[in-house]
């Protein structure tokens, strides 16, 4: 065993270009993961407000690392068993048994495991106290500088990864198995006959990313951005492997035709090199273009929901108190109960020492149907399945007296009974009248330009119109009291929202609802909501979301890094005896460095170009996903993706650069 041993830890040293970057990579993924559950766990995130929220994305977050880990890492593991093949299928010639292998194989990867989960955890523990600093820091709450170790992540990485390095093991036994001595000896050169331009493919990536290009630009409802979202992504990604594999080999035969352009000396290897291996090449750059959309996405995205959480909350909260009562009572929908109600709670604040300041005061009636042809049907069995929101029938309608919104507005609309001034969301209302359950009927006689701010018609996510109405007692009673809607719980509502220099947190929450029990009926169900509590919600949920995004994209640009650099480490080690053979035809190590930057330019800049298109005509889906945040500000949207992406093609370029130096110095090496 021990001399087995010996082959393993040799094996390590003398492949050390390959299975360092790895083993770095390794380490950074525990590290990543540790971390990332160190926090959603963390016993600060249970003492601070907004913590719950910030926890539940960090632990979705700690899942998407876990499962992105596994697949990296047999991805990158597959380049050093494609190198240590020839070595294996040497040592099988030589007189190794496979089973002799398989024993080098395990000692390799639990010398790796132990090394990469070690040094991932050390690293983890000791920058887990930074990454948590960092996170209140974007929360916007107080610093603990207590230090502490999750036993649970301990263990929980202990388990991923011991569990995916023994998959890995498994793995290089069937291939090992499988596989014949001369074949594992001729295994650097598999899958290099040159392959046909495929033009039905390219054209098939072509179509299905331009299908997923028109779902995304057509989508006008914010509920149908949501559903449709992961159908756009899938398509993309399906799509883009289709056109990287077969179009980048249409891209290098036109280049061979063009005899101007390939009869060089900086483009004939490039270019030829490229189209004998642009297979797997597409591959490996289709890859690299969904990791780079991936973080476009992420980073502008979430960055827009935080540098515009203040924008969201006070859509949502336009005011510091919000009191809200409902009944279904209909007697509760007049406009004596509504100024009783007003009264009230002005005694109730006048005892308190509050004045409240710009209020918001009105009534509502809410319901959710199935709109078609301007005929909603209300329906307490519940016919809005996944169907219904695919085909785009939902629809909520908010029945508000015209009393409430002209006192507000300080205008007359003068509607007459069974008429209606609309406001929608967006969502165009097509239609010049509704029917509600064939028993109400009121005519569209105009649209409204804006209508009182209201938190819950920018939260929902489904189409809205607001109906103004003269006769909402009548109107909203007919609906509440149909026999379809018995058991769908729909109430009048009276909204009460203002601002005070009286902070009411001086109250207890139980004084303040005994306070409030006595302003309204003993049946009314009542809320009260304070901005500056949801506030710390808002920061949790925005910020552990910039957060995540943040950490994802790192772990993803590090995954993209890697991928190059095995890229151009096993073309760098197939192409120099290809250059070998141009030196000594009379090719200069300029001229070598030419042909390099000639066969980047052409294809390595390529994933960045098409993940930034990516990106752009995902803009209107991204952006209607936004406004389910309530974040409806295009220009901010905007800075943040154009900030991105400069930011993600300088990190690209560095790499490029780094990368086709490690390129240059393998062709120009006489190592084997």
């Amino acid at each position: 065993m021990r001399y087995y041993s010996r082959l393993a830890v040799t094996g390590i040293k003398n492949n050390k270009r390959t299975y360092v970057p790895y083993m770095i990579a390794c380490t950074g993924m525990v590290m990543m993961y540790y971390i990332i559950k160190f926090l959603s766990d963390s016993s600060l995130l249970e003492n601070m407000r907004g913590g719950s929220s910030c926890g539940l994305i960090l632990g979705l977050g700690a899942n998407v690392v876990a499962v992105f880990s596994v697949l990296f890492m047999f991805y990158t593991n597959s380049f050093i068993m494609k190198k240590r093949k020839k070595e294996f299928g040497l040592y099988n010639i030589l007189g190794m048994s496979k089973k002799h292998l398989l024993r080098i194989v395990i000692i390799e990867n639990i010398i790796v495991a132990i090394i990469t989960i070690i040094l991932g955890l050390v690293t983890g523990i000791l920058l887990s106290k930074l990454a948590e600093l960092g996170l209140v820091n974007v929360m916007n709450t107080d610093v603990s500088y207590s230090f502490s170790i999750s036993g649970v992540a301990v263990r929980k990485t202990f388990i991923i990864f011991g569990l995916t390095f023994a998959a890995l093991i498994i793995n290089a036994f069937r291939q090992i198995i499988i596989t014949k001595p001369i074949n594992l000896l001729k295994s650097e050169n598999v899958g290099e006959k040159p392959p046909k331009a495929n033009w039905l493919f390219g054209l098939i990536g072509i179509a299905v990313i331009g299908y997923a290009y028109y779902m995304a630009v057509s989508i006008t409802k914010p509920l149908e951005a949501m559903m449709t979202f992961f159908k756009a992504v899938l398509l993309v990604i399906v799509g883009s492997y289709i056109l990287f594999i077969a179009g980048s080999v249409m891209i290098c035969r036109i280049l061979q035709k063009n005899k101007g352009f390939y009869y060089k000396k900086n483009h004939f290897v490039s270019v030829a090199s490229m189209t004998y291996r642009m297979k797997r090449n597409g591959a490996g750059l289709a890859s690299i273009c969904i990791l780079a959309t991936m973080v476009l996405v992420m980073i502008s995205s979430s960055a827009c929901l935080f540098f515009g959480e203040e924008e969201s909350l006070n859509k949502t909260y336009p005011r510091r108190y919000t009191i809200e009562a409902g009944n279904d009572d209909t007697a509760y929908l007049s406009d004596e109960t509504a100024d009783s109600y007003e009264q009230s709670v002005l005694n109730m604040l006048g005892e308190m020492g509050a004045e409240p300041e710009d209020v918001i005061n009105f009534r509502y009636m809410f319901a959710i149907g199935l709109i078609e042809d301007g005929e909603l049907e209300i329906d307490s069995d519940g016919n809005m399945g996944p169907k219904a929101i695919n085909d785009g029938n939902i629809m909520g309608i908010y029945l508000v007296p015209e009393r409430d919104y002209e006192k507000y507005y300080d205008v007359s609309l003068d509607l007459k009974p069974g008429e209606a001034m609309i406001y929608t969301k967006d969502y165009d209302y097509d239609w010049d009248y509704i029917k509600i359950n064939d028993d109400v009927s009121i005519d569209v006689r105009g649209r409204l330009d804006d209508f009182m701010c209201m938190g819950e018609l920018y939260t929902n996510i489904i189409p809205i119109t607001v109906f103004v109405v003269p006769d909402y007692e009548e109107k909203a009673a007919a609906v509440m009291t149909n026999e379809k809607v018995r058991d769908a719980d729909i109430t009048g509502s009276w909204i009460y929202s203002f601002d005070a220099e009286k902070d009411l947190r001086d109250y207890s929450e139980d004084e303040l609802f005994d306070n409030l029990r006595s302003c309204f009926a003993l049946e009314s169900t009542i809320g009260f909501a304070d901005k500056e509590v949801y506030r710390d919600d808002f920061y949790g949920t925005f910020g552990g979301l910039f957060f995540i995004g943040i950490i994802l994209s790192i772990v993803f640009i590090a995954a993209t890094v890697l991928i190059i650099y095995y890229k151009q480490v096993s073309e760098g080690v197939e192409d120099r005896e290809k250059f070998e053979i141009m030196k000594k035809v009379g090719m200069t190590k300029k001229e070598i460095r030419k042909s390099i930057n000639s066969q980047m330019l052409i294809v390595f800049f390529l994933p960045v170009l098409v993940a930034v298109a990516h990106l752009c005509f995902a803009f209107p889906l991204i952006e209607k996903m936004l406004y389910l945040f309530n974040l409806n500000n295009r220009m901010l949207f905007v800075a943040t993706s154009g900030i991105t992406i400069l930011v993600f093609a300088a990190i690209y370029t560095i790499v490029y650069k780094l990368t086709s130096n490690v390129y240059f110095n393998i062709v120009n090496s006489r190592e084997r």
